[in-house]
């Protein structure tokens, strides 16, 4: 299996951000995509994703800029201890969608809000497919933005432990993903998961990182 930057030699941020503009108008991959990270028991059948009356979240995945010669990155955040929510998971930033906005309004905000960048809405290259967690009753409305400009992070204290910078090529290795295998009352759980930096990506996050990496990288990509 080569590595990404062997079967990407040409993964620039305007090679990154041309996929995008090209791909994401078009049909989403969609559910097919999210299911490659999606945890199943251990017969193959993946959890269920239906349930009634799911409150609005957004969440937005930033693609952008790094030094010359180094490929495009993502961000992810780990999770306050001191927030009510999720503490302590790894996450794409973003939260709930207040009833005087949009989706896309709500991911633009809670990126700034958590990470201090402030976006412009030309900055949003368009909506990955809705995810429902019943876990947490949410249906989750995914955007994928870009900037050319290499962010100057100012994360807030309150809501966010650690950023996680990610280089996009990273979604596509087999060498940052894998499966691992937890037992239940319901019988083996497995759970396939991304790990960056040492850190494990599962559950909705990943799914939703898999729904990118199909986009930008194809079917072909190695599946966990």
């Amino acid at each position: 299996m080569n590595s990404p930057s062997a079967r990407n030699p040409a993964l620039t941020f305007e090679a990154c951000l041309q996929r995008l503009r090209e791909r994401l108008p078009r049909d989403l991959p969609g559910l097919p995509a999210q299911q490659r990270m999606c945890p199943r028991w251990k017969d193959g059948k993946h959890l269920p994703r239906d349930f009634t009356e799911p409150r609005a979240a957004a969440v937005l995945a930033l693609i952008h800029r790094t030094r010359d010669g180094e490929p495009p990155c993502l961000i992810l955040t780990r999770r306050s201890e001191q927030i009510g929510r999720h503490r302590g998971q790894i996450c794409l930033p973003g939260g709930v969608v207040d009833s005087q906005e949009s989706e896309a309004e709500a991911a633009l905000r809670e990126f700034q809000e958590e990470t201090g960048v402030a976006l412009r809405h030309e900055d949003l290259l368009g909506p990955l497919t809705p995810l429902n967690v019943p876990v947490s009753g949410f249906r989750v409305h995914p955007f994928v933005a870009a900037t050319n400009q290499i962010p100057e992070w100012s994360p807030s204290a309150e809501e966010v432990a650690e950023l996680i910078v990610v280089p996009v090529p990273h979604l596509s290795s087999a060498d940052h993903r894998s499966i691992r295998t937890e037992r239940r009352e319901e019988g083996l759980l497995e759970i396939p998961f991304y790990s960056f930096s040492g850190t494990e990506v599962w559950g909705a996050t990943a799914m939703m990182l898999s729904e990118l990496e199909v986009i930008l990288f194809g079917e072909e990509s190695p599946s966990a």
